[in-house]
């Protein structure tokens, strides 16, 4: 029989959850072949990395914009996932969809650029 379908379940290093295999990457160096970490907390220690954001400092932001885009105000979901604003210099703003990071990064956050791109909309209405 197979070793991944020999045990039901597979308990997290880090948050000590019992989890179904299937939410725990596939790991080839590990006789296991599943990481010790689940998705869950592979994403915050990956995010922590990237950010220094925690997982607790994540989920207060989320709970703080009510689980919207810090702009056009879309809910998230697995299919609009949150993307963490930072400023030039590094620090944390909020969370915005895709789109919305993509309109801001290609305005460079510069104001002036972003009241023209608002003035030129508004005149050609």
């Amino acid at each position: 029989m197979d070793q991944l379908t020999t045990k039901p379940t597979i308990k997290c290093t880090k948050c000590q959850t019992d989890r179904d295999p299937s939410w725990y990457p596939r790991d080839r160096r590990r006789r296991s072949w599943r990481t010790p970490w689940c998705r869950v907390c592979l994403r915050a220690a990956s995010r922590l990395r990237r950010t220094g954001l925690t997982q607790e400092e994540y989920d207060a932001l989320m709970a703080k914009q009510d689980g919207r885009c810090g702009i056009c105000r879309m809910p998230f979901a697995d299919e609009i996932p949150a993307r963490i604003d930072r400023s030039a210099v590094g620090a944390v703003r909020g969370l915005l969809c895709p789109r919305c990071k993509v309109g801001l990064s290609t305005f460079r956050d510069d104001l002036e650029r972003l009241r023209a791109a608002v003035g030129y909309l508004e005149r050609t209405a």
